[in-house]
């Protein structure tokens, strides 16, 4: 059986919310710009590695330390590694086994996030008839937290 303190690799469901809400996409009817989904929390599943540490204390299966994150799936659609995470995380395990259930808190940075350019917001007329004209790609941070199953 590995020991828990070494480095491990996990896969983790994490729930993300970020300061500004996050438009999945945007829509031009009859000239007014309508953001079709804003939302200020987003889920995915995320490839995670962390590094316990014990303490005499509490024995050998609980530990606490860094972790490091990256996305697999962004939501409702796959957009690999457009997440990366960082912060500490908390794991237990059964003692007689190597497997861990962990729960991390920390910061994320999401790379893909469609927001309207300048002067430009939901409801607003416009003559543009191109949506892509009217959003850009910006990188947004935020807080996470996550919950992953390590072996």
């Amino acid at each position: 059986m590995a020991k828990f303190d070494d480095y491990k690799f996990g896969i983790a469901l994490a729930a993300m919310s970020f300061g500004d809400p996050i438009i999945e996409d945007i829509a031009i009817v009859d000239g007014t710009v309508l953001a079709r989904e804003n939302r200020n929390v987003v889920t995915s599943i995320l490839m995670e590695s962390h590094k316990f540490f014990t303490f005499r204390n509490t024995g050998p299966n609980f530990g606490v330390g860094p972790f490091v994150a990256a996305s697999l799936v962004d939501g409702d659609t796959v957009n690999p590694l457009s997440m990366f995470a960082t912060g500490i995380m908390i794991g237990w395990r059964r003692e007689d086994s190597s497997a861990s259930w962990n729960v991390g808190f920390g910061w994320i940075v999401n790379t893909d996030v469609l927001e309207f350019r300048e002067g430009v917001s939901d409801g607003a007329t416009t003559t543009l008839m191109n949506a892509a004209d009217l959003t850009r790609t910006v990188d947004q941070d935020g807080v996470v937290v996550l919950f992953s199953a390590s072996w």
